[in-house]
């Protein structure tokens, strides 16, 4: 807070008060900015303790463990999804809260109701979708920002369709015939699903079951 002299040769404050005299003026201005950050100070704290109290509520109730858990029972849905229709699913809002709701659902009822055998089946089931998510998500990634060119491949279905991204509502960029080439970007896994390859100046995504390697 600030202090200024008026034309009378007494001083005014941010807030409007007047003093006599600089010196009082500056040490009560300062006291009131003292208190004002210790106020901020105390604010900032209060806040900091009830969040700590209300994270390890969360975990006591078994509402974030079981958030986790139909998450995690989420990804295993969407990467069961992908392979069996070859149709790239990795954020698709809708259908993430759905069985995120429903797995959370059956967890938290599992967990409330003490049915061990059936929270211990959740965690099951929710266990290869949380590994696919921490490994490879059915894409391979350039480095951060950059278009690193590695290799030059071949379209070796009839036709292969060219996504932006890999989610299910994704809208088809392009069409490939067979014989077409397509530049890959970053590194090429045989194991992925989708690879991601450049087109037209474009980062775009491909089924790696429709690609094949040029050999150098």
């Amino acid at each position: 807070m600030a202090v200024i002299q008026q034309g009378d040769g007494k001083w005014r404050s941010d807030d409007g008060n007047v003093y006599d005299d600089e010196t009082t003026a500056r040490t009560v201005v300062s006291g009131k900015g003292d208190n004002i950050a210790t106020g901020t100070a105390g604010t900032m704290i209060w806040f900091a303790v009830v969040g700590i109290k209300l994270y390890l509520w969360l975990i006591k109730s078994g509402i974030l463990p079981c958030f986790a858990i139909g998450a995690a029972i989420s990804s295993t849905f969407g990467l069961v999804y992908t392979m069996i229709t070859k149709i790239p699913y990795l954020a698709n809002i809708t259908a993430w809260f759905i069985t995120t709701a429903i797995g959370f659902a059956i967890s938290f009822f599992a967990w409330r109701s003490k049915k061990k055998p059936l929270f211990i089946l959740m965690i099951a089931i929710g266990i290869p979708g949380l590994i696919s998510a921490g490994i490879d998500k059915n894409r391979v990634e350039a480095a951060d920002g950059e278009i690193v060119i590695t290799a030059t491949a071949i379209v070796t279905g009839e036709k292969a369709e060219l996504f932006p991204n890999l989610r299910a509502s994704s809208k088809r960029i392009a069409l490939l015939d067979k014989g077409a080439e397509v530049s890959i970007i970053g590194t090429y896994k045989r194991s992925a699903t989708w690879t991601q390859v450049l087109y037209e100046d474009k980062k775009l995504w491909i089924e790696t079951s429709l690609i094949k390697i040029q050999e150098e």
